[in-house]
C-alpha cells in the first residue's frame, strides 16, 4: 500500500530548496547586471552623446528607446524619435529585456531631479551593444549578457533600422 502523505512529505522536501535556489539565481543576475553598469568618464559635455567606450570604436547605428508599461503585463518599446512601436513583449516574454529596462528605471529613482529621458541604444564598430540612460550617466555593456540576450536589443536596432 502506497503511503501518499509520505509522498506528499517527500515532494515538499525538494519543493523548498527548489525555490531557494531560483531565487538566488535571480538575486545573482541582478547583482551581475547592477554590477556591469559602466560609468561614463568625467567630461563637461552632457551624458546623452553617444561616446565610444574605447577610442578606436565608433558609433554604427544607435536608437533612442522608451520603454511603456501597458495594461495586462504588456510591455512597449518605443523609438522615441519616430514614435513608433519597435517591439512590443508578452506578460511572460522578453525576460532579460523588461529586468533590464526595469533595473535602469529603478537606478532613476535615485536621482532627485530626473526627466523621463530615452534609454540610448548603441551598436559599436566592434559590434557591441551598449544601453546607456542618460539620467543617471550608466552605460550597460549588453554582450556582456551573452549572445542571446544581446541578439534581443539588436533586434530593436533592426526593427528601427527598417522603418
Amino acid at each position: 500500500m502506497t503511503d501518499s502523505n509520505g509522498s506528499s512529505r517527500s515532494q515538499r522536501r525538494f519543493l523548498f530548496p527548489g525555490i531557494g535556489v531560483i531565487l538566488l539565481a535571480i538575486a545573482f543576475g541582478v547583482y551581475y547586471l547592477a554590477s556591469s553598469a559602466v560609468s561614463p568618464p568625467a567630461s563637461t559635455e552632457p551624458a546623452a552623446t553617444a561616446e565610444p567606450v574605447e577610442q578606436d570604436l565608433e558609433v554604427v547605428q544607435s536608437v533612442r528607446l522608451h520603454p511603456r508599461e501597458k495594461p495586462g503585463g504588456y510591455m512597449e518599446i518605443v523609438d522615441a524619435d519616430t514614435d513608433q512601436v519597435l517591439k512590443l513583449i508578452e506578460p511572460s516574454g522578453g525576460g532579460f529585456m523588461r529586468t533590464v529596462l526595469r533595473i535602469i528605471a529603478l537606478d532613476r529613482r535615485h536621482v532627485d531631479d530626473h526627466e523621463d529621458l530615452p534609454f540610448l541604444l548603441t551598436r559599436w564598430s566592434d559590434g557591441g551593444l551598449s544601453l546607456e540612460d542618460p539620467v543617471t550617466g550608466n552605460r550597460y555593456k549588453l554582450n556582456a549578457f551573452g549572445s542571446t540576450n544581446a541578439a534581443a536589443f539588436a533586434e530593436l536596432l533592426d526593427s528601427a533600422q527598417d522603418s
